[in-house]
């Protein structure tokens, strides 16, 4: 699976360039990549991009169901350039607790400790005084059936 990285991080979250560094890693862990970084702009044209040039079958995006305002405009890019190839995951609400909706995503005990290993890179969240409350809360992940 490839990742794109629709935004560069902000605000107190980590510079992009260590943010960056930390997806390529986790996603090493994962057996994902290439991983990209985008600027933000005109994803809907990004994502067009993509469209053509990979073809994918299946995009993952998050659900509209979220409080960051970056999230809700990759899901609706998403939603405009892939459409039913789009699967949906949850991320979080404004007082930062994990979104419980959809359906659970089931998974083989032996991904806990991947999973486990791939959040681990993310030194500049765990660190983080708002994202660590929920960053690595748990194993549970949720999309919309």
């Amino acid at each position: 699976p490839r990742v794109a990285i629709c935004f560069p991080s902000a605000r107190d979250y980590g510079s992009t360039e260590k943010r960056l560094a930390e997806s390529r890693a986790a996603a090493s862990i994962l057996g994902a990549g290439p991983v990209e970084q985008w600027d933000g702009g005109d994803l809907v044209e990004r994502m067009r991009e993509i469209d053509s040039r990979v073809k994918p079958t299946r995009v993952f995006a998050p659900s509209e169901n979220a409080s960051h305002p970056e999230h809700v405009a990759v899901a609706r890019a998403a939603a405009t350039v892939f459409g039913d190839r789009v699967t949906r995951f949850h991320t979080y609400a404004a007082d930062g607790v994990k979104i419980r909706d959809g359906e659970l995503v089931p998974f083989a005990p032996e991904w806990a400790a991947m999973k486990r290993r791939a959040l681990a890179c993310y030194r500049t969240q765990l660190a983080h005084p708002r994202a660590k409350r929920f960053f690595a809360d748990d194993l549970a992940e949720y999309i919309d059936p």
